[in-house]
């Protein structure tokens, strides 16, 4: 069975295979807390990638060549925080992803820095939770419903938490030119929907917002009603003419002649 090794300890130091210095400063509950000497940023990471020495520096080590992210030592760097997870997606969608509906979207220059965008994320779940205990578990960060179609950008204005059903449906919608873009009669009909299912737990800012899109984009709510439908029936039966001008007159009608047959 294989060992950690005695020598990765607190003070132990070592050179990473990028060419850093580093020092591991501490040990929690098997999460190794190392300094970079020249950076001086502090990252959680495993024993494995130190006993391989393939630890990164992303205070330097840019992900796609753009975000990057510091640590201290009352606040060491975590990648398996739920925040640095939301953030990595984000850029890997904006910078590496090849789908076809994020070639037009970016991510603003302060949340290239992941701890600007950490204070922003854990901020706005923390209200979306307090006040909403228990209503909600499966949010996405949604950037569609406050950005330029053709420009949209990850962004502190731009962007809110959304259940993810409400998230999916306005994909794919946005302004320009002041007019609303991608919206269908059945997306319509499904936000209007959702917006009360889950009206308790958006913002004013946010259902401001969607309810300036629905006004905006020229549609009504599709109503059930039923279809009336205007008959006109002559029958002649012997030398006798029967008229009718609605169904249910119609109806009535033939009761009567089979009734007379």
């Amino acid at each position: 069975m294989k060992t950690e090794s005695p020598l990765f300890q607190k003070g132990y130091i070592f050179i990473t295979h990028y060419g850093l210095e580093c020092e591991i400063i501490d040990i929690i509950d098997k999460k190794f807390i190392i300094q970079f000497k020249e950076s001086g940023n502090v990252q959680i990471t495993a024993y494995r990638n130190i006993y391989a020495k393939v630890v990164r520096d992303y205070s330097v080590d840019k992900i796609y060549g753009i975000g990057y992210a510091y640590g201290t030592i009352s606040k060491p760097l975590s990648t398996t925080e739920e925040a640095y997870k939301q953030w990595f997606a984000i850029m890997y969608r904006c910078y590496r992803s090849k789908l076809k509906w994020y070639q037009d979207v970016s991510v603003c220059e302060e949340w290239h820095n992941y701890n600007c965008f950490e204070e922003w994320y854990n901020q706005n779940v923390k209200i979306l939770r307090e006040n909403n205990p228990g209503r909600i578990t499966d949010f996405c960060i949604d950037k569609d419903l406050f950005s330029e179609f053709g420009h949209k950008v990850y962004s502190p204005e731009t962007c809110c938490l959304l259940p993810r059903s409400l998230n999916s449906t306005f994909r794919k919608i946005g302004w320009e030119n002041g007019e609303i873009i991608g919206m269908t009669q059945k997306k319509y009909n499904s936000i209007l929907s959702l917006i009360e299912q889950y009206r308790p737990l958006l913002s004013l800012r946010v259902i401001s917002q969607i309810e300036k899109i629905m006004n905006t984009c020229g549609l009504e709510q599709a109503t059930n009603k039923k279809k009336i439908i205007n008959v006109r029936a002559k029958i002649w039966l012997n030398e006798t003419l029967y008229e009718a001008s609605s169904l249910k007159e119609l109806k009535k009608l033939i009761k009567n002649i089979e009734k007379k047959v």
